[in-house]
């Protein structure tokens, strides 16, 4: 019974990893194409997006799936 337990833990810790590393896909276009760089770098940059999200969700201003732009993120792009 143990390490099907463990089996579990592990499912859903990969499980939400995955949905994060979606999250950081879709609200950062680096991430959707693949970083060309050394993996020091790569570390870098992914800390720096997951820090910018988060500072995003603390002005609310959350980029979530499903979710329409409001109307100045529409003027915005106009």
């Amino acid at each position: 019974m143990i390490p099907f337990r463990n089996n579990r833990a592990l499912t859903k810790t990969k499980v939400l990893i995955e949905q994060t590393f979606g999250v950081l896909k879709r609200r950062f276009a680096c991430h959707r194409y693949g970083l060309r760089v050394d993996e020091a770098k790569a570390c870098r940059i992914a800390m720096a997006c997951v820090v910018l999200h988060k500072k995003g969700i603390q002005r609310q201003d959350v980029y979530a799936r499903g979710t329409p732009p409001s109307d100045d993120h529409k003027r915005l792009l106009e």
